[in-house]
């Protein structure tokens, strides 16, 4: 079949936020092998370092954009300027801005300065920095380019239908020949768990994908189909804590409530019992796992006491609401019937609203408690962002001067020895904060059809170029 339909509950957009359907257009720099998190090459044919603060890609011969024109050093460099633009509200102005200057050294080779250290830049460009735009187009197109946006990809956009479908062709001019294996690609928006496996289990597509809910795939491997696991040894799925606002700014309120949930009894009731509980921060096989890093867990008995203690401070209840989202209410909905039912002194909600709404409502902090993921293969760039207090994107707003200190330290060595007892630190006052818990691991990647032959994927995305269908 020279045909690919694949479902995604990731909304679609080329002008900010990393989509599914950005590596088909875009290509990658690099991305991180999903096994090992190793970086592996793409379009690059090296990033390094001088040290963690000047940074050097160097890329690949011979390699055009869609429209003809010269995928080089100068449309990296372009690109980059485009995302530090404040009036371009770009979402890589965040990762954009830690370069301070940039020098085309030769057509093929882009050496960067860094405002700060940063000893996994490499990283950055390779989860951030990764999708490069023709200039040519993105200067003629304007604000439209992400209606029209033109790569280095294996697959050229000819069709969108907004919030519904994205129809893609292949590349005949496509860099690594012989990809991509199929002619068309059909990617369809299809938020809701149950009804991505619908769609497949009806033949209506053939790959689903990603964040799925780990219920749904014995049914679908019970039905014949196929399952992709990408594992992280950093982090997992689970709730915030807005430490600025009530209750939350009492690390009391959190302690207690991260005692009080019963991770393993929502898993069974939710998830069937498929996940493990998510005991550390870092997990094993990381360099930086640390067994007695233990994060905090279900304590019934500690956590009624320190419910009686929040009521006697302040002669009033534990009163909050959970923000989830529409593949997560679930959780909310058990958690909420499980403290209702079992403690004294609490008054749980939870509020269902759109994935669209979430940042909104973050970055804003109108909220109390909100459900959350960090992951990785490195604790950076993840763990600078969540949890630093200068960091626009710790939106629980947690601002502890030992974090901090050892996260700089984290992100800016290169001995890994001072890396090592650096988030061992960050690991503890995590633990001793609470600004997070962690309820089950990051979900399966993906499921598919027999049909579909050499399922690859990078840590975030499909590597559909390799993929093939048979009849």
């Amino acid at each position: 079949m020279d045909l690919l339909h694949a479902a995604t509950g990731e909304g679609a957009t080329f002008v900010s936020g990393d989509q599914w359907a950005d590596w088909e257009v875009f290509d990658a720099l690099a991305y991180e092998n999903p096994t090992t998190g190793a970086l592996v090459m793409e379009t690059a044919k090296s990033i390094t370092s001088a040290g963690p603060s000047v940074w050097t890609i160097t890329l690949k011969p011979g390699i055009k954009f869609t429209d003809g024109t010269p995928y080089d050093a100068a449309a990296v460099e372009f690109n980059y300027k485009r995302a530090q633009n404040p009036a371009n509200t770009s979402y890589d102005e965040l990762y954009a801005d830690q370069i301070k200057t940039m020098q085309v050294v030769n057509p093929l080779t882009l050496k960067l300065t860094l405002t700060t250290p940063d000893s996994e830049f490499g990283r950055v460009i390779a989860k951030e920095l990764c999708f490069i735009g023709s200039p040519a187009a993105i200067t003629s197109e304007g604000a439209q380019f992400g209606l029209h946006p033109v790569g280095a990809g294996p697959f050229i956009l000819t069709n969108w239908i907004h919030g519904s479908q994205l129809t893609l062709v292949r590349n005949p001019h496509y860099w690594n020949a012989p990809y991509p294996y199929v002619n068309k690609l059909i990617i369809n928006i299809i938020p809701n768990n149950q009804q991505r496996l619908n769609a497949l289990l009806s033949g209506q597509d053939l790959l689903i994908g990603s964040g799925i809910e780990p219920q749904i795939v014995p049914q679908a491997t019970a039905q014949g189909f196929k399952a992709l696991e990408v594992n992280q040894p950093i982090g997992g799925e689970g709730f915030e804590f807005d430490t600025l606002v009530a209750p939350f700014n009492s690390l009391l309120a959190r302690r207690a409530v991260a005692a009080a949930l019963d991770y393993k009894g929502m898993d069974q009731a939710v998830f069937n019992g498929l996940n493990p509980l998510v005991t550390h921060l870092i997990d094993q096989p990381s360099p930086y796992y640390n067994a007695a890093d233990a994060m905090p867990s279900y304590n019934p008995t500690l956590a009624q006491q320190l419910l009686n203690q929040y009521f006697a401070q302040t002669g009033k209840p534990l009163t909050f609401t959970m923000l989830v989202s529409q593949n997560s209410y679930p959780e909310g909905e058990y958690f909420v019937s499980q403290l209702e039912g079992q403690f004294k002194h609490i008054d749980p909600k939870y509020e269902e609203i759109a994935d669209a709404a979430f940042i909104g409502e973050l970055a804003t902090h109108k909220f109390q408690m909100s459900v959350t993921a960090i992951g990785g293969y490195a604790p950076e760039p993840g763990f600078d962002l969540f949890f630093s207090g200068t960091s626009p994107e710790n939106f629980g707003g947690l601002n502890d001067p030992t974090l901090n200190a050892a996260l700089q330290t984290g992100l800016t060595s290169t001995d890994l020895s001072t890396q090592v007892q650096a988030y061992d630190t960050v690991q503890s006052q995590v633990i001793a904060q609470v600004p997070m818990v962690l309820t089950y691991p990051n979900a399966a990647w993906a499921i598919y059809s027999t049909k579909v032959h050499n399922v690859q994927a990078s840590a975030g995305y499909p590597l559909y170029q390799y993929m093939w269908v048979s009849s």
